[in-house]
């Protein structure tokens, strides 16, 4: 039953994903991306990134490459093809 579940939500977030070509966080999460996850504060890129968000409330917009939008969906379809055959396959 877990493997089916899992691969329904693999599934759907993979349409979306196929579905909708970018992201874009709101302030507070595009913020939080940038100071976690961007370029160090030394390099002027960081520096550069910090102060666009921070003063002007600029947003980040995510877009997933095409490789991880097939990647999920196949991976969907595999474990549900496992949760609804698997036993017999043993």
């Amino acid at each position: 039953m877990t493997a089916r579940m899992v691969a329904i939500l693999l599934i759907i977030f993979g349409v979306e994903l196929l579905i909708v070509e970018s992201f874009v966080l709101n302030i507070k999460a595009s913020s939080y991306v940038v100071k976690e996850l961007g370029s160090s504060r030394v390099s002027a890129k960081g520096a550069i990134q910090r102060l666009v968000v921070d003063v002007q409330g600029q947003r980040v917009s995510l877009t997933p490459p095409n490789w991880v939008r097939w990647l999920t969906l196949s991976t969907g379809v595999i474990l549900l093809a496992y949760g609804v055959w698997g036993r017999r396959w043993k």
